[in-house]
Parts: structure tokens; sequence; C-alpha cells
């Protein structure tokens, strides 16, 4: 009796243990501040690996990141890719007592995902496991102790990467970096700008990042360095030395970092010390540095004066379905006017065509069935690359025409308009029912075309026509 009285013991004991974990953390300037600050704040940058605050023993977490949460009910601290959820509830003039408040049971899901507090509810967006990246909003429920799912309008599979929490606005802004589903072979080719309204839980589709803004990427030092800041409705983001931006989701502005104290934060030191545990409060950076085990809170004063504004937007707007349905509605009125001015001017034509004889020494019908400038630049491009065996893609067609800055809906109108236009002046100029410009599935990614000019119409085009 005695035994089964210990095993029971035991059992209790192992398990209170594992789901109410205490430690106690060495009161630093950084957690002394957050700890007894009387305010939210919006969103705290850590980097992964660096500083673990946390001990945890278990061997699959112990590298984790640890994240910190400061809303108005407290100071957290979440092991990533664990739903792990760890509270300050008490401190001592040395240490501070944080204290395990979830039940979560399993692990191994939702890495890097977007972690933030918004209304004091501690909500995780995305993240990866499993072989799968999702775009999931959950909440922690402190009356369960773990956590649960919200129902949102639509999914966006993403990662921790770039994002703009305002919670004032009620708004989390985040960027879906360009990947494959290893599932389906899907592939996201885009940097996808995503509004998530934080009251109704709706994902709604901004645009997708500009030529411009897209190539600063490409010279990126990862990982990238942001801090939010809601005072400026932005979030300062630092790609290298050289290249460090505010990005104004809302607006669709971008600015360069101008004020060199605020630049030299980033990568001003030969040793590689940068900041970290960043964020803003009072109109202030405030930040502790890379291997400084005593987190010294440092700050630094920031504003829009600190910036200047580029030429160039930070993504292309995607067309809403209002804005697509204005645009039917004008295409009909289009169509209907050009209509009654056709017939009109047929009216006046029949008129005029028994007063007026036809001069039988124009050939009206020539001009029209010549390659304009546009269309030959178009056509000996493709013929460049399919003499090579190669396929002119859609991102060099859209070059071609100048479409690069155009919404994809105006891309697609004009490219297809095009080369259908030269398709016919090709079949008309040599009574032919084969087209110049044939298409096919891409074979890297089926839900894109590829183009090409068959080597009979090659030669074709090079004995008839000056290319």
């Amino acid at each position: 009796m005695k035994s089964v009285y210990l095993l029971i013991v035991s059992i209790f004991i192992f398990f209170n243990h594992s789901t109410s974990q205490t430690f106690w953390v060495k009161k630093t300037p950084l957690f002394d501040f957050l700890f007894k600050l009387d305010k939210p704040i919006s969103s705290i940058f850590t980097m992964d690996g660096y500083e673990q605050f946390i001990p945890i023993a278990d061997g699959m977490f112990k590298y984790h990141a640890r994240k910190i949460i400061r809303n108005q009910k407290g100071l957290y601290l979440l092991v990533d890719q664990s739903g792990q959820v760890y509270q300050a509830t008490s401190e001592t003039n040395d240490q501070i007592e944080f204290v395990r408040v979830d039940s979560t049971y399993f692990s191994g899901y939702n890495g890097s995902s977007i972690d933030f507090s918004y209304r004091d509810t501690i909500y995780s967006l995305g993240g990866y496991g499993f072989w799968r990246m999702n775009g999931q909003l959950r909440y922690f429920s402190e009356l369960n102790h773990e956590w649960n799912i919200e129902k949102i309008n639509e999914e966006f599979p993403v990662n921790e990467f770039i994002y703009n929490l305002l919670p004032a606005h009620s708004k989390l802004l985040y960027v879906q970096w360009p990947f494959e589903d290893e599932a389906t072979g899907q592939k996201f080719a885009d940097y996808r700008v995503v509004e998530l309204d934080l009251d109704k839980k709706k994902n709604t589709e901004l645009g997708i990042f500009t030529k411009e803004f897209s190539n600063l990427l490409v010279k990126a030092t990862f990982p990238i360095n942001r801090i939010n800041l809601p005072s400026l409705h932005s979030v300062l983001i630092a790609f290298n030395s050289e290249n460090q931006y505010l990005l104004n989701f809302e607006k669709n502005e971008v600015y360069r970092l101008a004020n060199t104290k605020i630049k030299d934060l980033f990568y001003g030191n030969s040793k590689g010390v940068q900041p970290i545990n960043s964020f803003e409060y009072d109109n202030k950076i405030f930040y502790t540095l890379i291997h400084d085990t005593t987190f010294s809170l440092h700050s630094v004063p920031i504003s829009i004066n600190d910036f200047i504004k580029e030429p160039f937007a930070l993504y292309e707007p995607a067309q809403s379905s209002e804005t697509k349905s204005n645009i039917y509605i004008i295409a009909l009125l289009t169509g209907a006017t050009g209509l009654t001015a056709f017939f009109f001017r047929k009216r006046i034509s029949n008129k005029l065509a028994n007063t007026i004889k036809p001069n039988p020494d124009i050939n009206t019908n020539k001009n029209q069935l010549e390659f304009n400038a546009i269309e030959m630049e178009l056509i000996n491009k493709i013929i460049s690359k399919s003499k090579k065996g190669e396929h002119f893609s859609v991102e060099e067609i859209n070059s071609t025409l100048g479409l690069s800055k155009k919404s994809f809906e105006i891309q697609k109108k004009i490219r297809t308009e095009t080369i259908n236009r030269i398709n016919h002046k090709f079949k008309l100029k040599f009574n032919l029912s084969a087209v110049l410009i044939e298409r096919a599935r891409s074979e890297d990614d089926r839900r894109f075309f590829e183009y090409k000019i068959t080597n009979e119409n090659i030669l074709l085009m090079e004995s008839q026509v000056k290319v």
C-alpha cells in the first residue's frame, strides 16, 4: 500500500512539474525595465539563438528562440515552436520569477511564427512544421491555459520575416516571402504584402513588392534587423550597412534612413556588435547589444526627420473586386460608346461613297500589316532566344512592353493584345493559319506560360521582314 501511495505522489509531482515550471532569471536592466513598465510594447525584436533567458533543460528546445511579449497584463516569454508560455510573476532584489502558465502537450510546429499581443491577448500567426508553412491565426487562452485557433477569411502561409504591428489601427501588416509548398509543389514566387484586420480577423492582399524594392532584398544580410515603430506607423528594417529603410505599408511608401547615428547602430562595429531585444517606447528605440551579458539598456530618439522618402513605392497594389467591377463598367461604357461611334461613321461613309470614288492606287491594308517598332523589338528578342533553344518568359515580355510597374490585370491584358495582334498580322501577311508566337506551359511552374517562335517561322520572317 505504501508503494502505491509513493507511486501516485511521484506521478503527481512529475506532471505538476512538467506544466508548472518556475525559473528565476537574473534581473537585468532589460527585464527590470520591462517588468516594471505600466504600458504595453507593440513588438520586441529578438534574434534567434542569441539569448535564451530561460535555461530549459529539454534538449529539443535548448536553443530555440525566446520571444518577449509585454502587454498591459505583464511580461511574458515564449519558446519558439513549443507553445510554451512563461509569465513574470514576482521579483527579488536581483531576480525575476517566470512561471509557466500553459499546458501545451504537442510541439514541433509553428516554428518562426509571428508572435504578438493585441488588446492584452497573445497571438501567434503562421509558422513552419511537419513539412508545411501555414497561415493560421492562434491565440493563447488564459482560461484554458492552451492555444486555440481563430477563424480567418483566407490563409496566407507566412514565417516571421517583415511585419508591422499597429495596435491603434487594429492591423498587422506582414510579408509572405517566396516559397514552395512541399506537399503540392506549388510555388509562390513573389513577396506578397497582406493586411490582417485584427478585429474582423480578415486578411486582405495589398499587393507584391515592386521590382525596385525586391532588388534591395538580394543584397540583404540575414537575419534582417527590424524594429516596429508604431509612432511612425511603420517598421524600420536593416538589410545591410548601406540599406536601411522605414516601410509604411498603409501609405505604400519607402524611406531611406539618413541619420548616421542610428544607421551605425546596426553595422557600425567591426566586431559585429549589433542591437538586439529592440523596441520602440516613448518615441525612442531601446535596445541591448549582442554578447553583452549584463543586458544594459540603451536608447536613441527616432522621428520621421531621420529619413528621406524614396521615389519608388513599396508594393504594386492588388486590384480589389470593387476596382475590377469599376474596370468592367468602364469597359462596357467605352465599348458602347465605340459601337455608337462606329455605326455613326459607317452611316456617314455610306453617304459619302455615293459622291466620292475611292482611289485604287492607295493600299490601305499594306500599312496595317506592318509590324510597329515595339512589335518588332518583341519579335526580335523572342527569335534571339528561340535560336538558342530557350523560351521567352512572361517577365521578359512585360519588360519589353514597359509593363513591369503595371498591375497584374493590365500586364495580362496588354500582353495578350500585343501577341494576338502580332499573330494576326503574321497570318494575313503570309496567308498562313499558323501563329508566329507560340506559347506553352512552363516546365518549372505550370501556372505560367513561356513563348517561342519555331525555326520555320524564323526563316520565313528573316526572308520577308527586316529583323
